[in-house]
This record gives C-alpha cells, structure tokens and sequence, in this order.
C-alpha cells in the first residue's frame, strides 16, 4: 500500500503546518503471507482415553470431550488460549448476532427480524467427533456441528481441525444455513473466549480506530498496537462496537510476548472486547421501554469474534437501511482460519 496525504506547508489561522486536509491508500498488492510457524521437533500425536482425546506437538496441546461433543482446552506454545475457566464455553463456535446498533432496528423487530427468527439463542449439538492421520503426519479432527436456534433457522457447521507437522493449526469451516432466516444476518463467523492475559493485541489490518464494512475508507490499512481494554467504545446507548475490518492477521499475548496469532484465508473481520453481544444488547435503553439491566463490569476473559461477513451499519437510525452491497447474501460459506504461536510473526 501506499499512503498519500496533502498538508499545510506553512501555519495558517485555523491549523499549523503539517495539518492534515486530504489523505488516500492506494493498494498496489493485496496478497499477503500469513504468519508461519517454524518447522515442529515432532509430529503430532494424540491419545484416546474414551472420554477425552488430547491432540498434541511441541507447538500446541488440543483437548476434545467425546461427551459434550467440543474442544475444552487450547494451549498455544505453552499457555493457555481459550479461558481455562470456562472450558467447552469458550471454544471456537459459529455465531451470528452482534450487539444491535441504533442502525440495526430494521433487522430488530418484526416478522424479518433476528428476534423473531430466533437467532438470539443457539445450541450447539456435535454428535461425533471423527480422528485421522493424515499421508504427511497430521491429525485431522473432524466435527459436524448443528447449530440450532430457539425457532427454525440454524446452520450445518462442519470443522476439520489439522494439526500440521509445522506447528500450526488449521480450521476449514463449511456453513449451510436451513430453515427460515431473516432478512439478514449481522455478522458470520466464530466466537471464541480467550484468556484475560492476552490482553495485547497487534494487528495488520484497518485502524487504528473501530470501523466496518461500509465506514472503513478512513481507516487504512496498517500494523497496529494496542489492548483490548482500549478496543471499547463506550456509547451512551451501549451497542456494538471496536470492529477492525480487512485483517489478514491478529496477535493476543501476554505480559511476556507469549500467546497466538490467528489468520484465514480472507481478510477477517475481527472484535476483541471484554463484553459479549448479549452484555452490551441487554444494557440497552430503548426509546419508550425499560432498561434491562445497567452496564456490567468488563468480563476477566476476552470476547473474540473472527468473522468473514458483516452486515454494513446503513443509517436507519434516521435514513435508509445499509446499500446493497453491504447486506452479504445467506448462502453456504467455507474459509480456513490458521493458528500459530505469537512467535510466528
């Protein structure tokens, strides 16, 4: 990329010199690497007690229940990545809704809306988990999710987890959508709760402030520092927030340098905050109704989404609904997100 900007030459009334009066990026090559980690001592390996199959290299240790049909821990070059607290709560799974914003009341209520749909509340049922061994020497976890929510509508999930001989990990998701949707979906993509320590986060991607599909050409594309505590946006109405748009890569790591680093292959959509949707949606004061509940204090852990869709925020807050091009079709999706040691960047 390469950044262009007109400024003052000399001091004016109203600004100094330097002052800032027009700026663009202009983009002369998309294609990035993904961050790689260095070739593993070992193969990967796992062992079946029955209960829990533990999947392991010299890199990253994976967990999976047979009974509740999920992951329950994820280490990363020695610590932990999703809450330990939480268990299979905090483990990557598919979701769609985000905290509405004033924007979103043409997809709040009625008979085309995600309440009436049914999509606030999810289960989340994976009856097998299947096991391989890959040619190579990796091992490959298959899960076939169903996703269901509280009326018609939910999505097939299918994830194949290859732990790769050089350390890393890879996730290829497949979504189906069945039953009766919305009109649209605010978002699409995987939730995850990683643990508190990882509060800083670094990014190659749009910043350094929030912005989204269709408020976003203000925002070039850059490598960013910062904490997740700083991703909060804290509106007077509480509502989504913090959203970093054209990702092709993210770091979490501790006090140490120590942690994971997630890309895909297509530019995510990315949120770390120390609040779920639901946090900040039932915070909420809508005109003419009562206020749920008051604002909570932040979660320890850290409420990440990584998603490939996004529904544009439009302004029918008091004018039209988003333009066409930013409502995304709800169709069968597939992408592959890759996680590696913090290290690896």
């Amino acid at each position: 990329f390469m950044n262009v900007s007109f400024c003052l030459k000399e001091d004016n009334l109203w600004a100094e010199a330097g002052h800032v009066i027009a700026a663009d990026q202009l983009a002369w090559k998309n294609d990035v690497p993904a961050p790689v980690a260095e070739k593993a001592c070992e193969r990967p390996r796992y062992a079946d007690d029955g209960n829990f199959v533990t999947v392991t290299d010299n890199k990253i240790m994976a967990v999976f229940c047979r009974e509740c049909g999920s992951l329950v821990s994820l280490n990363v070059d020695g610590r932990p990545m999703i809450d330990p607290r939480l268990g299979e709560d905090a483990a990557p799974r598919l979701t769609c809704m985000r905290a509405l914003t004033d924007n979103d009341n043409w997809i709040r209520e009625g008979k085309k809306g995600v309440y009436a749909h049914g999509l606030t509340q999810f289960s989340w049922h994976t009856p097998v988990i299947d096991f391989s061994e890959a040619e190579d020497g990796a091992i490959v976890v298959t899960l076939n999710t169903d996703v269901t929510s509280m009326k018609s509508a939910g999505f097939s999930h299918k994830s194949v987890w290859t732990f790769n001989t050089d350390g890393t990990l890879s996730i290829y998701n497949e979504v189906d959508p069945y039953g009766n949707m919305p009109e649209a979906l605010p978002r699409l993509g995987l939730s995850l709760k990683l643990d508190g320590e990882l509060e800083n986060m670094e990014w190659y991607g749009r910043g350094p402030w929030e912005n989204y599909i269709d408020r976003k050409t203000g925002s070039f594309i850059g490598l960013y520092k910062s904490t997740v505590s700083d991703q909060y946006e804290a509106y007077i109405r509480p509502q989504d927030n913090g959203y970093k748009s054209d990702v092709r890569w993210v770091s979490f790591t501790d006090a140490n340098g120590h942690g994971v680093v997630f890309s895909a292959d297509v530019p995510l959509f990315v949120q770390a905050l120390h609040y779920d949707w639901e946090d900040l949606e039932f915070a909420r004061h809508r005109n003419g109704q009562q206020r749920f509940d008051a604002i909570r204090d932040p979660r320890k852990e850290i409420c990440l989404n990584l998603d490939i869709r996004q529904l544009g925020l439009g302004g029918a807050s008091c004018g039209p609904r988003p333009m066409d091009k930013y409502i995304f079709p709800i169709q069968k999706e597939s992408w592959t997100l890759t996680i590696a040691p913090a290290s690896s960047k």
